[in-house]
This record gives structure tokens, sequence and C-alpha cells, in this order.
């Protein structure tokens, strides 16, 4: 187990769909995220992250601001190994133990849209949030793999589970395919490709090549 500070930098690719409700006020979007990890966290995983995530955002009225809540979910590390495992009958035998790595970032942001509309829309934006780390560890018996399409565990357990605050810095280009696709009516679908630095406090978490450490 390491303790760090928690700090990423990340980059999203966020296809997002304005929904033509309360006169397209609304924001809804998913995407691809890519974390990098920096500072004394990037010195211990050496590795990014990899995952998914969410974002809902209003647009304030008469303004170029907007409101919005980001949930996401990484993953920054997976092992599979062969161990000897005693079951309760007291026959020892050859189990597969995976041990699952990952992390959760949730936040609220506020955003500046630099242009009122066109092609390509800057934004600047700045929030804040809680991350949540945690490794699991799962012994699955291989023998159940090759009779159900859905084997029960024979362990699970937490390693590691822990959380931080963070601040979020960013900023992001969107691009209205409105004006690409004469079809498509402008205001409304939009592929956003987002930057941003996440720094928070410290956290404990475990490394991706060190499933034995607890």
């Amino acid at each position: 187990m390491k303790i760090g500070n928690f700090c990423l930098s990340f980059v999203l690719l966020l296809c997002m769909l304005f929904p033509s409700i309360c006169h397209a006020q609304f924001e809804f979007g998913v995407g691809y995220q890519y974390s990098n990890p920096r500072g004394n966290m990037g010195n211990i995983l050496q590795k990014p992250a990899h995952g998914i995530f969410t974002d809902l955002a209003y647009r304030i009225p008469k303004t170029r601001l907007a409101v919005g809540m980001q949930l996401a979910f990484s993953q920054y590390g997976f092992q599979e190994r062969q161990e000897t495992y005693q079951f309760d009958n007291g026959y020892e035998g050859i189990v597969d133990v995976q041990v699952f790595n990952s992390f959760t970032n949730n936040s609220l942001y506020l955003r500046y849209d630099l242009l009122d509309a066109g092609l390509i829309n800057p934004y600047l934006l700045a929030g804040a949030g809680f991350s949540r780390f945690s490794t699991e560890l799962t012994i699955l018996d291989p023998r159940e793999q090759f009779t159900s399409d859905c084997p029960k565990p024979l362990e699970t357990s937490t390693l590691v589970k822990d959380r931080t605050s963070y601040l979020l810095l960013g900023g992001g280009l969107m691009m209205d395919f409105g004006y690409l696709i004469k079809s498509q009516p402008k205001d409304r679908y939009f592929l956003d490709l987002r930057l941003g630095y996440q720094n928070g406090g410290d956290v404990r978490f475990m490394t991706a090549n060190e499933p034995n450490v607890i």
C-alpha cells in the first residue's frame, strides 16, 4: 500500500447531446477519459488510467456560464495469478486470484464559454470534488468457470479503500456538428475535447504491480 498526493492530468473525449428541452439549456454527455498521474503519484504508479464518465450541465440563461456535474470511473491496474487455496473441506487446489485497482471522480464545476456560438467554442472551467480509490480482490475456482457462465467467487474482499477531495482546473473545445452537417440543427450535437488538472490531498492506494501488499 502506498500513500501519495492525489494529482492527475486528464483528457476527456466527450460526445455531448444537447436536448431541446428548456431551450437547449440542459446538456448531457458520456465519453472516454484518459488520466495520467503526476507528481508523487506519478512516480509510484507510472501508468495511465482509462475510464468512462458522464457529464450533466445547465447553461445559465443570457450568460456564457454553465454549472455542471461530472461522474467518472477509471481503472489503473488489473492482475490475475494462480495460487494454492484451502477449501472448507480441507482440500487444497489451484485457484485464480484477481486484483482490480480503480478510482472514481465525482465533481461539480463552473464553465465559462469564451465565445457565444460558432463551429468551435472554447471554454474554461473550474470546480471541486471527491475521489475514491479502491482495490478489490476476488478468488475464483477455475473448475467453476468451465461449468457456469457466471461462476460464484470463493472469496471477495476490499484490500484498500480511501478517498480525498480535490480541486479541478481545465478547458476545452466544443465542435458544433450543426455547422458541418446541414441536416442537423445548430447548438444541439457537439464533440467536446477537454483537458484538465486535478490536485487533492493524501490518499492511500495500491500499486498495480503489488497485489500482495496490504
